[in-house]
């Protein structure tokens, strides 16, 4: 059995860049920002989670973590969402 191997990065002006791929985790000038761009308002989540009934189950795949923007943010938008 292959086993997952943790990621090395390194910190430049406050920003997490990935050993291996030499590329930044999210953009340096706001990350919320381009997550809820690309993530949030990219897959329609405000509009599908306004068509969510009570007990509907709504399911995000995502392949990679990363620093975990997307995961912390989509419950902050579902509630923000709901509560409207």
């Amino acid at each position: 059995m292959k086993l997952l191997k943790s990621a090395t990065i390194r910190w430049e002006s406050g920003v997490p860049v990935s050993e291996f791929f030499d590329d930044i985790y999210f953009n340096k000038d706001g990350g919320v920002a381009e997550t809820e761009h690309v993530f949030i308002h990219g897959n329609q989540l405000i509009e599908r989670f306004e068509q969510l009934k009570a007990f509907d189950c709504f399911t995000i795949a995502e392949t990679g973590f990363g620093t975990g923007l997307n995961f912390f943010s989509y419950p902050t938008t579902l509630a923000e969402t709901c509560a409207s």
